[in-house]
This record gives structure tokens, C-alpha cells and sequence, in this order.
């Protein structure tokens, strides 16, 4: 019919482009049907005016120019904020519901925005994005690409997806049915009995992952998990060094300055009668142009020293009782000396400031980009929220749709 070409345009172009086609766009793809269907016919026309939908920047990227004088601040438009709604809790374009609200101008307020965030939440694909945010929070990826000499653990290869696993199914767990302090305080987690003969300790009989209570004295939380443990580790050593450097920019949020451009970043060889933690002191040696950066990680991840590069536990690390003593220094709350990592995760547990800069890092992924100075009200009422909500990470998830940084924007 002579409307194909308008109404195919119209319907999947609103789809394509997460809102109405503008009446230039309209034309312009108007006449690529037009022209299309004279030489090549109706059905060719539809897939060339596809295909320009497809490379257009309005599918490609979320385009945000509704509305708003140059460097003017504006509320996001109804349109607008189906998508960030979308993206934000599915990843993918907006629903019918979601459309129909958008629509009807409906998106407007923070009681409405709310109120879709909540249905949002509740829909099972939101389960596939908190698990997307565990993931990079933890670096789980540092576990693919870890590697294990054959003398520290034979069949790490076979055991990398099950630690993965582990991991996943416990933020998972903790995410949907607890409280942000599990995190580093839970005393469950989610094992086979491959891994469970990994960890040592008796567990599920099969293939099947099963939750579990841990030894309370040896795993408490997911940073006493192989994923983490062999995932921030050498090939035949532990690495305090990395280790520390994720519980201080990861869990605490205190970007370190990278390390000088003369530096060698290869780790200390092990050599025979030398445990870990002595080997790798010599970055803190007074007068090292290492010292001021070191201080602040290498005392944090010598805690985790009961840990081989595998993360299996140990009291002997090359024939020599494990110290794994360390210090918390310049953190906000978190400040003070402790003995192994079980001690160190009660103390991250505990940390208000562990617990803002989680809100902080759901923050930063939920904007696809890191704070700034603008930013300081939204951060502020996105961690006082996640503290009157007892920690509950849903209800955190809930507060970004509610923050300026989310309900406004500046128009280009």
C-alpha cells in the first residue's frame, strides 16, 4: 500500500528510536523508502529504510536534546526518562507500560519516576544487571584472565568458572535478600563439591551448587572468596599489593595515583626460605619513591596473607608461619591495626564509609561515568537514603532514580 513505507516508519522508528520520530527524520526517510520502492520495490525499501534506522545516531546512542536553552538546566523529558529508566534496571529499550507513561507525560515527578522504578525492579530481567554491577564492582574479569603455576593449584582452570559462580550466586543472594554489611560480615555462601574439595570442607554431594554456612573463622564475606583471592594474585603468589589497592579504591573509594613512569612493575621472585609479605616489604623501605602509595595498600591486603595465589587457606607460606597482620591508615572510619582477614572484613563491615562508597559505586555505574562536583547533593541523598533504608541495595537502586543527577540534566 502507498502508506507502508509512512507507517512502518512511524511504528518501528518509535521503537528504534526510544521516542516519536521528528518530522524531519520522517522525510528524510520518507524519500529513501520513496526512491527505494521505484528501483527496487517495496519489500527491499523496508529493509534499506531499516538499515538507515539501524546506523542512525538516535539507535546507536541515547540521545538526550529535548527541550532547554544552551547550559540551561531542565528536567528530563518524559521520553527521556523511559529510557534512562530502562537502561538503568534492564539494559535494554522501554516497555509498553514504560511507553505508554511516556506518552501520556507521565515521567514527570518523582512519585511517578518512582513508581515505574519500583515495577522496573520488581520484573525478573533486573536480576541480569545487579549481577552486571557485582561483577565489575568485584572485578570478577581479573579472574578469566588469571593464570596458576601447576604447583599452586593443578586444575585452576577447571575451578575458575565454579569460583565465578560462587561469587555471583552470593551477591546475588546478599543483593535480593539482605543487607549491604553481608558483603563483607555474611557467613553463607554457594558451593559443589568440586569447590567445596577446593575450600577443604565438607559440602554438597554433586555438580549442583548448594548455599552453605563457612568456617566463621576463615571465611566471612566475598572478599574471602577464590573468585577475589585468585583473581588479585600472581601466577605463584599472592599480591598484597593488589589486593589492598581494591579494598582502598574499590570498597572505600580512594583513587591512588598511578605509579611512577621508571617503575618496573614486576613482582618480587619467590625464592626459597622468603614468605610473600617479606618479599614484598621492601615498598614500603622508608626513602622508596614507592613508600607513599604502598602505605597505603600493602598494610591492607597483607590481611588476606592466609590466602595462597589460589585462595586456598594456609598457616605456612614457603615453610614460614603466616603473618597477616596489617593497618588500616587514612580512611575516614576505618582506621586501626588487625590480624588477618577476618578481622579486616569486620572492620570493612562496620565502616559507614564502606557502605557510602557502595552507594557511591552504584552511582557511578548507574551514570556510566564518575562524580563530579555537581554531583555532591545527589551522592549525599543517595547514601543518607541507602542509611535509612537499613543498607537494603534494592531500595539504593530505588534512590538514584530520585537524585537530581538522574531527574535533571543540562541541555547541550
Amino acid at each position: 500500500p502507498a502508506t507502508c513505507g509512512t507507517t512502518f516508519i512511524a511504528s518501528f522508528g518509535k521503537k528504534a528510536y526510544r521516542g516519536p520520530v521528528t518530522a524531519e527524520e520522517t522525510t528524510r526517510l520518507t524519500a529513501l523508502y520513496d526512491d527505494a520502492k521505484t528501483k527496487y520495490g517495496a519489500p527491499t525499501a523496508i529493509r534499506m529504510v531499516l538499515q538507515a534506522m539501524l546506523l542512525a545516531p538516535r539507535f546507536l546512542y541515547r540521545v538526550e536534546l529535548g527541550g532547554g536553552a544552551s547550559g540551561q538546566v531542565v528536567r528530563v523529558t518524559s521520553a527521556e526518562m523511559a529510557s534512562r529508566l530502562s537502561y538503568l534496571f534492564w539494559k535494554t529499550m522501554p516497555d509498553a507500560p514504560l511507553t505508554a507513561a511516556a506518552d501520556a507525560d507521565q515521567l514527570k515527578t518523582p512519585a511517578q519516576v518512582e513508581a515505574q522504578a519500583r515495577r522496573l525492579l520488581a520484573d525478573p530481567r533486573a536480576h541480569a544487571v545487579s549481577a552486571d554491577f557485582h561483577a565489575q564492582w568485584l572485578q570478577l574479569d581479573t579472574l578469566e584472565l588469571a593464570s596458576k603455576d601447576a604447583a599452586v593449584l593443578a586444575n585452576f582452570e577447571t575451578l575458575k568458572p565454579l569460583m565465578r559462580t560462587e561469587a555471583e550466586k552470593t551477591t546475588e543472594d546478599i543483593f535480593w535478600n539482605g543487607t549491604a554489611s553481608a558483603y563483607f560480615l555474611g557467613t553463607t555462601t554457594f558451593l559443589n563439591k568440586p569447590l567445596a574439595t577446593f575450600y577443604g570442607v565438607t559440602g554438597p554431594a554433586g555438580a549442583a551448587f548448594e548455599k552453605v554456612n563457612t568456617d566463621a573463622s576463615k571465611r566471612m564475606g566475598v572478599l574471602t572468596q577464590a573468585a577475589f583471592l585468585a583473581g588479585h594474585a600472581h601466577a605463584d603468589q599472592s599480591d598484597p599489593v593488589n589486593r589492598g589497592k581494591f579494598v582502598r579504591e574499590q570498597v572505600l573509594c580512594q583513587t591512588l595515583p598511578p605509579p611512577p613512569a621508571t617503575v618496573e612493575l614486576q613482582p618480587p621472585v619467590p625464592t626459597a626460605g622468603t614468605t610473600t609479605r617479606e618479599r614484598f616489604a621492601a615498598h614500603r623501605q622508608t626513602g622508596s619513591s614507592c613508600m607513599s602509595c604502598h602505605q597505603l595498600m600493602d598494610p591492607i591486603g597483607v590481611g588476606f596473607e592466609n590466602y595462597d595465589a589460589a585462595g586456598a587457606y594456609r598457616t605456612l607460606d614457603n615453610g614460614k608461619p603466616v603473618d597477616a597482620s596489617g593497618e588500616i591508615l587514612q580512611s575516614r572510619d576505618a582506621d586501626g591495626a588487625f590480624s588477618g582477614a577476618i578481622a579486616l572484613t569486620q572492620r570493612l563491615g562496620a565502616s559507614a564509609d564502606a557502605k557510602n562508597c557502595l552507594a557511591t559505586q552504584w552511582f557511578r555505574y548507574a551514570s556510566g561515568r564518575g562524580e563530579a562536583p555537581a554531583d555532591v547533593c545527589s551522592l549525599k541523598k543517595v547514601q543518607s537514603t541507602f542509611a535509612s533504608k537499613g543498607f537494603d541495595s534494592k531500595e539504593l537502586w530505588i534512590a538514584l532514580t530520585q537524585t537530581d543527577a538522574f531527574l535533571y540534566r543540562r541541555a547541550p
